[in-house]
C-alpha cells in the first residue's frame, strides 16, 4: 500500500509490503508520486517488479527474529540467551549479506579458546543458521547465502571407551565365587533348620 507525504516542498511516495519491505521515491508533484506508486504496485501484483528488502545487520535481524520466531519455539528462553550472546558480539554489526565463513571460523576458534564446549558452539551456530533460513524463506531475502552451512563445526566428543583391567576381572570372578559360597552356606542352614523343625 502506498503512502504519501510532503517533504521540503516535494512529494514522497512510499510503498510498504506485508513482508516488511518498502520502496520510496520523491517527486515534484503529488500526481507524479501517485502515478509512480500505482505503476509499481501493479507491477508487483503482476510479478514484474520486486521490492528488495532493506539491508539488515545480524543484530537487527536477530531483533526481528526474537519477536517473530523465538516465541513460537519450545525452548524460547534458552534461545533468547543464545541470541543475546550473538547480539553482544561485534559480528552483530555486520550486514547479513556480508557475514562470511571466515568471520564465523574466527568466531568458532575464539569460542574454543575461551573454553566453550563443542556442543555449545554448535547450538549457537544452529540459531544463526535458522536466522538465515528464516530471512531467505519468510522475509524476502531470497539471494541471501547461509555462511553456517559450509563452516566446519567443532566435533562432538565420542563415547568414552572403558577398558576393564585384569585386576577388575579377577575381582568380579572372586565376587562370583564368594556369592556361590554364600548361597551354598544358606542352603546348608536351611537344611539344618528343616531337620530341626521335623525333630
Amino acid at each position: 500500500m502506498a503512502t504519501y507525504r510532503k517533504r521540503h516542498g516535494k512529494w514522497q511516495a512510499r510503498i510498504q509490503r506485508a513482508s516488511g519491505t518498502s520502496q520510496a521515491r520523491t517527486f515534484f508533484t503529488m500526481s507524479d508520486a501517485k502515478l509512480w506508486a500505482r505503476k509499481v504496485e501493479r507491477d508487483i501484483d503482476l510479478g514484474i517488479h520486486n521490492i528488495k528488502p532493506a539491508l539488515l545487520t545480524v543484530g537487527e535481524a536477530f531483533k526481528r527474529y526474537l519477536t517473530e520466531v523465538t516465541p513460537r519455539k519450545k525452548g524460547a528462553a534458552i534461545e533468547r540467551y543464545r541470541i543475546q550472546a550473538w547480539r553482544l558480539h561485534p559480528l552483530s554489526r555486520r550486514i547479513l549479506h556480508d557475514l562470511k565463513i571466515s568471520h564465523l571460523a574466527a568466531w568458532r576458534d575464539e569460542q574454543i579458546n575461551q573454553g566453550y564446549s563443542a556442543n555449545t558452539i554448535r547450538l549457537h551456530l544452529a540459531v544463526l543458521s535458522h536466522l538465515y533460513t528464516t530471512a531467505q524463506h519468510e522475509w524476502g531475502y531470497e539471494d541471501l547465502k547461509n555462511p553456517v552451512q559450509h563452516l566446519h563445526k567443532p566435533k562432538l566428543p565420542g563415547a568414552r571407551e572403558t577398558r576393564i583391567t585384569d585386576e577388575e576381572v579377577i575381582g568380579v570372578l572372586s565376587l562370583g565365587d564368594l556369592v556361590k559360597e554364600m548361597i551354598e552356606h544358606q542352603k546348608a542352614l536351611i537344611e539344618q533348620l528343616e531337620s530341626f523343625i521335623k525333630n
